[in-house]
């Protein structure tokens, strides 16, 4: 990630738009006890994707790390719901994901955040 940030410095491009998974935490995170779980079943893989979330944020990009929950095949619906602090839903489609990735290149409201796309109701904002 640290290549990648300084080549995109060296070169002009201001944004970076990243996939990651919902199990990387990020500053003020709502944990449920089913993605505690989840994230201590994965441990070694959140440690590596956490650190290319610290490099992102350490850096002058305008970044934004999508996080979506499992991955399933399927086309764009678009009626997928963004959280800045929890996981929606146990999955997404890929086509969804795909637009979320879009929206966030093209966009500025997640800009420097990681926001987490999934199904569902609304959850209210954590405490």
């Amino acid at each position: 990630m640290e290549t990648i940030t300084r080549a995109m410095r060296e070169h002009g491009a201001p944004r970076l738009v990243a996939i990651s998974g919902a199990g990387v935490l990020v500053p003020g995170d709502h944990l449920s006890s089913v993605r505690t779980l989840l994230l201590l079943l994965s441990k070694y893989v959140a440690l590596a994707t956490e650190r290319e979330a610290e490099i992102n944020r350490a850096s002058e990009l305008e970044w934004v790390l999508a996080r979506p929950p499992r991955i399933v095949p399927g086309p764009a619906t678009g009626s997928y719901r963004v959280m800045p602090d929890r996981v929606p839903s146990p999955n997404i489609s890929q086509g969804d994901v795909a637009d979320l990735m879009l929206k966030c290149a093209a966009g500025s409201e997640w800009v420097r955040r990681a926001p987490i796309p999934g199904y569902g109701a609304r959850l209210p904002p954590s405490p």
